[in-house]
């Protein structure tokens, strides 16, 4: 293997990669609480906090109207509740997410929640300060990675200085959700099998071996990985099969077929797949709520869609300013991000050795090829979700350490005839200061632009909240009114909403008391008010239209609100 080693980089790309590094870390406390707090946290939160949906939905009933304050409640530990009740929310309505982020979130409430609340004013803080703080240990982790594959300091030092600045491990760093624990897992989880399989390795004669030494203390590190990872993520599944084909592929290419690595890896895996057992039953139990929450996957769109959210998504690590999809010049930004990347790889392919390029190859294309063909097969849009494909980006962040350290070091041994012939009249330094400024330009820029809006992609269902809480802020004594909606995800964002309409402002929530419409009360409630629909569902639209004749959708149908175009009768005194 061609090593690189750390005093062979000029102390000028030294001080540049720690700069970036300290300045990725940074980034990550930058308006910590005042970006949108979206759908998906909004579930991590009540789900940590010990209540089930059906309890808010029946409390928002049994209260007709209640304060929009009131919703705010519900994302702070329940009263009374337990650890049980996290588990039990979880396995009653959202099995597909296994319980270890959240017991983790309920016990960061209980130790910091009052004392951070106390400090910042703020919940949303309290929830996102933990996948924050846990993103700053994947930093250590990628260093630790790159290092056990090419025993170079300098791609272990571009490699953690790529994921501290990475716009897409920024973002999630910042989301109260499991994403950050995941990637740390992913990291730690290849770093313990390399390691273990480096040990396990026959010594040399003459070889002492330390009398405390025990052989299958690194297998059983690696095992208690895969179960925290496993316990995580349903994905980092993902992680798992890549890692038993970089097994399979060493074992295969080893002309001594050692039985030995095979029989530790096997066991390994089967021993926290055991492990993991009592979740799986809670899944299997609670498959049709697993397919009610994840319908929205289910939709297949064109090859020509796949492409551009496949580029979107690998290229968000190093790049993530959008102008739209259909604008080409998202995509031509990117591209050279996407070259680059592709060098890296090849650059690994040629220079390292097996264990090297075969682990950096099975992170990228395992994971995502699972999901693309799950995709292609099944039909549906796993691979088109950017989160979805972390057990793949780690991979794409080696390449890239590698190529900076290929380009940024004085002194590489011989490069490969090709890449010889395409820089020999170019100073190959000169050449690694601009991918690295490319780098540095694209990430801080897309980091400086996350970090001052206050909804980005990632927000999905909530990304126009900002914009609906504007209309409902600005309209003359607001009346809200909503229900489930037909994909049962208006909850999530109603409490969402809470954060940022006025606190006084009245919501009638309906489901299953439809009746309540017709009702003496709701008459009485509606007069000289401001009619506001958040998401009715059809059949809420439909009552609401057959009762007030004039009920409009607001001008831009992006926010899903209806209005009355003029007041009715009704609602006058």
């Amino acid at each position: 293997m061609k090593e690189v080693t750390l005093n062979r980089l000029s102390v000028w790309f030294r001080y540049v990669a720690i700069a970036l590094l300290v300045v990725g870390i940074i980034f990550r406390f930058v308006n910590l609480n005042h970006k949108l707090f979206w759908h998906d946290e909004i579930y991590t939160g009540f789900r940590s906090a010990g209540y089930v949906r059906t309890e808010i939905h029946d409390e928002l009933i049994q209260t007709q109207p209640i304060q929009m304050r009131r919703l705010k409640d519900f994302v702070s530990l329940k009263p009374n509740s337990t650890y049980t009740d996290t588990l039990r929310s979880l396995a009653i309505e959202d099995s597909q997410h296994p319980p270890l982020y959240f017991a983790l979130t309920r016990l960061w409430m209980q130790v910091f929640g009052s004392p951070i609340r106390w400090f910042f004013g703020s919940q949303v803080t309290v929830l996102r300060s933990l996948p924050m703080l846990l993103s700053l240990l994947a930093i250590p982790a990628a260093f630790a990675l790159a290092w056990e594959l090419f025993h170079s300091k300098t791609a272990a030092l571009f490699a953690a200085m790529l994921l501290a600045l990475s716009p897409f491990d920024v973002l999630f760093a910042q989301t109260a959700r499991q994403y950050s624990l995941l990637t740390v897992l992913v990291l730690v989880s290849q770093w313990l099998l390399l390691r273990a399989m480096r040990l396990s390795q026959p010594r040399p004669k003459g070889y002492r071996v330390s009398p405390s030494y025990q052989p299958w203390r690194p297998w059983l590190w690696y095992c208690v990985s895969l179960v925290l990872g496993l316990y995580t993520h349903p994905f980092f599944g993902l992680t798992l099969i890549a890692q038993a084909v970089l097994v399979g592929g060493i074992w295969l290419s080893d002309r001594a077929k050692p039985t030995g690595l095979l029989l530790k890896f096997s066991g390994t895996v089967l021993a926290s797949i055991l492990a993991f057992a009592p979740w799986l039953w809670v899944i299997y139990r609670g498959k049709e709520s697993v397919a009610a929450t994840t319908g929205w996957l289910n939709v297949t769109p064109s090859i020509g869609y796949y492409l551009k959210l496949w580029l979107l998504s690998f290229t968000s690590l190093f790049i993530d300013l959008d102008f739209g999809i259909t604008n080409p010049i998202t995509f031509l930004l990117r591209l050279p991000f996407f070259i680059l990347t592709v060098v890296g790889v090849i650059l690994i392919c040629l220079q390292c050795d097996r264990r090297a390029w075969l682990s950096v190859l099975t992170m990228i294309f395992v994971p995502f090829l699972l999901l693309a063909g799950a995709d292609f097969v099944f039909g549906g849009l796993r691979s088109t979700v950017s989160r979805y494909l972390i057990s793949s980006y780690p991979g794409v962040q080696l390449a890239m350490a590698w190529l900076l350290a290929t380009l940024c070091t004085r002194g590489l041994a011989k490069l490969p005839s090709l890449y010889e012939k395409s820089t020999r009249s170019i100073n190959r330094q000169l050449l690694g200061s601009i991918a690295l400024s490319l780098i540095a330009i694209g990430s801080i820029t897309s980091l400086t632009a996350s970090a001052t809006s206050y909804t980005w992609w990632n927000k999905d269902l909530s990304y126009f909240n900002g914009a609906i809480a504007r209309v409902i802020n600005q309209t003359n004594a607001p009346l809200l009114v909503s229900d489930p909606g037909d994909d049962f995800t208006n909850l999530g964002d109603l409490i969402s909403l809470s954060y940022i309409v006025r606190p006084e402002i009245p919501l009638v929530y309906l489901e299953g008391n439809l009746e309540y419409l017709n009702s003496p009360e709701f008459t009485a409630l509606q007069k000289g008010r401001s009619l506001v629909v958040f998401r009715p569902s059809k059949q809420l639209r439909s009552l609401l239209e057959a009762k007030f004749r004039n009920l409009q959708p607001y001008p831009n149908r992006s926010l899903k609100l209806w209005t009355l175009s003029e007041p009715s009768a009704d609602q006058l005194d």
